[in-house]
């Protein structure tokens, strides 16, 4: 079991770990490809989306204008290119949409987050308090105003949004606030983004599978000394009072 007492940092996952994030952009795919049905199979349309958006990742990065581009372009790839103006802008706007998706805490977020900090400010039990921030990726604006609209940000002391969260930008992340990897707590949904690299530079990691992962998350999974799993957030109660 970790001692969460010798933790100096934790980091928390934003998306689909505080609030839903991806059931909006599946739903709009979903939509996306029934749309365009009349130019070719669904299937062939979902499959080339996915080639499309994961060819695209690594110059535009994570977000719905990513998300957008990949869509707009597909549309023109499977319909050879006879895709009407109109129905690129529906796609568009659809798209768009996933700017302003509510970013409503997950059942049981809030009231878990208000009760670790108690445990966190009882110097009983941490005589020097941990930090703990919201660690996410994607679009610096569109992360923003999820944190900001969530209203969870009270609960935090700060948060950090990057491009990308691979080991490179855990180490990054841990020299900004001056903590060694044993000293590090990540807790998330994505075993690829959130687990995988944390424990690779010799973190401590909390998984949190969520109900709809990102396909493009998908890896695979493993056991691991400094790996601890909780069925929900609300779990997490139980895990970090054990000390």
């Amino acid at each position: 079991m970790l001692d969460i007492s010798k933790i100096r940092l934790i980091a928390v996952d934003a998306d689909d770990t505080l609030w839903e994030t991806q059931p909006f952009f599946d739903e709009i795919e979903e939509k996306y490809c029934h749309f365009l049905e009349h130019y070719a199979p669904y299937e062939v349309i979902d499959s080339e989306f996915f080639k499309r958006e994961c060819a695209n990742m690594h110059k535009l990065g994570y977000g719905s204008k990513a998300f957008i581009i990949s869509l707009v372009e597909n549309a023109i790839d499977v319909s050879e290119g006879r895709v009407k103006s109109s129905e690129l802008k529906q796609i568009i706007e659809w798209g768009k949409s996933l700017v302003d998706i509510p970013a409503t805490p997950l059942d049981g977020v809030e009231e878990t987050l208000e009760k670790v900090n108690a445990l966190l400010n009882d110097s009983s039990l941490f005589p020097s308090r941990p930090r703990m921030i919201i660690f996410t990726k994607g679009d610096s604006k569109e992360q923003e105003l999820k944190i900001f609209r969530s209203g969870l940000l009270r609960y935090f002391d700060d948060y950090r949004v990057y491009t990308d969260k691979k080991e490179e930008d855990y180490r990054r992340l841990l020299n900004e606030f001056g903590v060694v990897p044993t000293d590090f707590l990540m807790i998330g949904n994505s075993f690829k983004s959130d687990i995988d690299p944390v424990l690779k530079i010799g973190a401590n990691a909390v998984y949190i599978p969520f109900y709809a992962p990102w396909r493009f998350e998908s890896t695979t999974e493993y056991e691991h000394g400094n790996l601890y799993r909780a069925e929900s957030f609300k779990k997490l109660l139980s895990f970090l009072s054990f000390i």
